[in-house]
């Protein structure tokens, strides 16, 4: 199958590389895809203080292989591996490591397993090999051949039909389900162009109840609802780092990172094209910790926050249509949001439906953002800084700072670990450990 990564990558225009000003505002980031890569590269192995890069379970039992070349009838070994994902998935279970080598294989497909902190599972690409999961030819046709109408004047809800009168609606590449499983180095390309899809309809990897989860290193494009997505199911404790999304949705219900459940931390992720919001923290999680992300190109709010007591700190946040950080319902309360780079037009921050005491302070934000500085959903603290951050290389999605930027040593030190006098505002920390 001819992979369709190279060709999904929409635009936004860099004119120069350290003013908010010249961004350009038709919300889409359109780069060429290697320095898309250098970019998340730099990002994945980005040093945070007293956070280790590499967050893959340590697991001490035994391996199985997956290979294009291989057979289900296998008994899935380095040098006889198992063919197929769904197979893999079947045959998961606690400390134990799938390893899918170089080539594409096909979803849909469900990894059921019961893995707990002391016997985790996973599921990982082959060091340094390109791994593709997407949807075969067939049942791309499959789907089609269900369709009796497609009417793109309806409401999304039905616009595409089934035979049995139903919305045609397509499930994750990947789901979930247990507790304590690793997904790690693949590339989700769904079907977004190659199907009609009604709302809620096709998400990279959805999680579906338990803890534990980690969810690492993936590429997630082109599918039809979020790229990641724990379904509200009970689920917490998940981590969620190191990721590329981009270009995923079809309506501002459909994000890059939808997260409603507690406990989860969202980091180190490039988060980009998204047609609502970069990362989506409803309904009501708490405690959600959003940290070090890009969050750039999305039609509706970089963030939205709708749970409290979350934190949100040392993200760089730009060129989303509606604005940066959106506080959402009463739910969202007692929420941190600080040493972050808010850069790029629009709104800084956007409130509804009586959010109330949430704290803003320590942030960057660019002269051409728009802020309020007076509002009963948040207090704008006295430590923001309006000031260009003085990137080193915004063109390329180089967010390291210059030694003159005006976030060195500003940020709040209590939000964890620094080098130096005080931490930096945004992604990088410079000084030395």
């Amino acid at each position: 199958m001819k992979k369709t990564a190279t060709i999904l990558l929409y635009i936004i225009v860099f004119t120069a590389p350290t003013r908010a000003a010249q961004l350009d505002k038709s919300q889409r980031v359109e780069l060429p895809r290697q320095i898309l890569l250098v970019a998340w590269q730099r990002l994945k192995s980005l040093e945070i203080p007293g956070a280790a890069t590499d967050m893959r379970f340590h697991i001490t039992g035994e391996s199985r292989f997956v290979s294009p070349n291989g057979s289900d009838a296998n008994p899935g070994t380095e040098d006889k591996p198992w063919r197929t994902l769904p197979k893999a998935c079947t045959e998961l279970k606690p400390n134990m490591v799938v390893y899918l080598m170089a080539g594409t294989y096909y979803g849909p497909a469900t990894a059921r397993v019961q893995g707990s902190e002391d016997a985790p599972a996973a599921i990982r690409a082959v060091e340094g090999a390109e791994v593709v999961i997407t949807y075969s030819d067939e049942w791309v046709k499959a789907e089609a051949d269900k369709l009796v109408s497609v009417e793109p004047s309806k409401d999304i809800r039905n616009r595409a039909m089934g035979k049995d009168g139903q919305g045609r609606h397509y499930p994750g590449l990947l789901t979930l389900s247990g507790g304590f499983i690793e997904v790690s180095g693949l590339h989700f390309i769904g079907v977004r162009d190659r199907l009609p899809h009604n709302l809620y309809s096709e998400n990279g990897v959805s999680i579906s109840g338990g803890t534990g989860y980690r969810i690492l290193c993936n590429e997630v494009e082109n599918v039809g609802h979020c790229g990641i997505k724990p379904m509200d199911h009970g689920e917490h404790g998940f981590l969620i780092e190191g990721n590329f999304i981009h270009d995923v949705g079809q309506t501002q219900h459909d994000h890059g990172i939808y997260c409603p459940s507690d406990d989860g931390v969202i980091r180190r992720n490039l988060i980009l094209n998204s047609a609502g919001y970069g990362i989506h923290a409803y309904s009501l999680p708490q405690r959600i910790v959003i940290s070090h992300n890009i969050v750039a190109g999305h039609a509706a709010y970089g963030i939205i926050l709708g749970g409290p007591e979350a934190k949100v700190y040392h993200n760089v946040i730009f060129g989303n249509h509606e604005g940066g950080l959106f506080f959402f319902r009463e739910g969202c309360r007692n929420v941190v949001v600080k040493n972050n780079i808010f850069w790029g037009p629009g709104r800084a921050f956007g409130v509804d439906h009586d959010p109330s005491d949430n704290l803003a302070d320590y942030n960057c934000i660019a002269p051409e953002a728009a802020v309020a500085t007076a509002s009963p959903a948040y207090t704008y603290g006295p430590h923001n800084i309006r000031a260009d951050p003085g990137f080193t290389d915004a063109a390329a999605l180089d967010f390291t700072i210059r030694p003159d930027s005006p976030c060195v040593d500003t940020g709040d030190p209590n939000m964890g670990p620094y080098y130096d006098k005080a931490p930096d505002v945004g992604l990088f920390e410079t000084g030395h450990p």
